[in-house]
């Protein structure tokens, strides 16, 4: 046979696609041991928000609970800037192996984007592992001074005073901005928004006084509304919640309807293999049982929530829906 035999060629095609196939073969069980052995080292919680942050306050309870779970430490790696689109962007870029993943609020998947143009899409560069919690925010001034000492006070004083009133914006682009957009928009209510890198700065002014109000959410507000230097004036949800039982909504306030908060999960880059989401997945839902866990989580006006894969990724895609049409609604845009 002449060694460029159209025979011999369709021989060497088949050949090597019989040893490309048998290649394959042999992987699968290789990488389904590696799956299987997740994890061999230690797994790191990007958190898209400054240290002392709602979301990372809970990604280190997470972390401290997991860990023993899954048998390995997990380390925090607070990557904050850009309304939270900075760690997310790492994420979403990771090594899809389950060793890198984003510990984050709803902000930087479902809030975000409506807000800037972002690198990653939202919807397809993650995959959902486990939703863990949801919270409301509440509203806050000094518990000091001559600051209003209700809702319905500060709404008062904002209708008194149209484009005076200022209040804390601690993540441009995030839920406590479109808190902040949804109060003016529904309440027809004119002040100005000040923006800070994080809660801790917005903090200091409110307490000195130099700000009216602010927004976030219980998680990292209660220890100064515990000790004294935070009054909580409402919170954002329909009902009151456990952690702030003496603190009316913002419906009852005097907005009918107002009614948000956000939800707090883990995502890997897409592409995470299904073994090692689930076990992810599990370890995060096994964390839950720990009572030392519960206890802080409902402290801190937490609601643990147990939905991972597709049901997570539908309250992904809803809210999605939900915050873009208010974003545009209000004609709300980075400050």
């Amino acid at each position: 046979m002449p060694i460029d035999s159209p025979n011999r060629r369709k021989f060497i095609t088949r050949s090597a696609c019989a040893a490309a196939v048998a290649a394959q073969a042999i992987a699968r069980p290789t990488a389904g041991a590696q799956d299987a052995g997740f994890p061999s080292r230690p797994v790191r919680f990007v958190v898209p928000f400054p240290a002392g942050g709602t979301s990372d306050v809970i990604a280190r309870l997470f972390a401290q609970a997991m860990s023993p779970v899954l048998g390995q430490a997990i380390v925090i790696d607070n990557k904050p800037g850009a309304g939270t689109t900075i760690g997310a962007e790492f994420a979403a870029r990771a090594p899809a192996d389950g060793y890198t993943v984003i510990f984050t609020t709803s902000s930087p998947i479902t809030v975000a984007p409506h807000f800037q143009k972002v690198s990653y899409r939202a919807e397809q560069d993650f995959d959902p592992v486990a939703l863990v919690g949801d919270t409301p925010m509440m509203f806050v001034a000094a518990a000091a001074g001559s600051g209003p000492k209700t809702m319905k006070e500060l709404i008062e004083h904002i209708r008194a005073r149209p484009g005076e009133v200022s209040a804390a914006l601690t993540g441009n682009g995030t839920i406590g901005h479109l808190a902040m957009e949804m109060l003016r928009y529904s309440g027809k209510l004119d002040f100005q928004l000040v923006p800070y890198k994080g809660v801790s700065e917005a903090y200091n002014d409110l307490i000195a006084g130099r700000l009216t109000f602010g927004v976030d959410a219980p998680a990292s507000g209660m220890p100064h509304v515990k000790g004294g230097q935070l009054r909580a004036l409402a919170v954002t949800s329909a009902q009151r919640i456990n952690a702030l039982p003496d603190t009316p909504t913002v419906a009852a306030s005097g907005i009918p309807g107002f009614d948000m908060g956000f939800w707090m999960g883990i995502l890997g880059p897409r592409g995470l293999p299904p073994a090692v989401n689930r076990k992810l997945a599990q370890a995060a839902f096994k964390a839950q049982e720990d009572p030392a866990l519960a206890r802080r989580l409902a402290d801190l006006g937490v609601e643990p929530r147990r939905i991972d894969g597709a049901q997570f990724a539908q309250v992904i895609h809803d809210e999605n829906e939900k915050w873009a049409r208010l974003v545009k609604a209000t004609g709300a845009t980075l400050r």
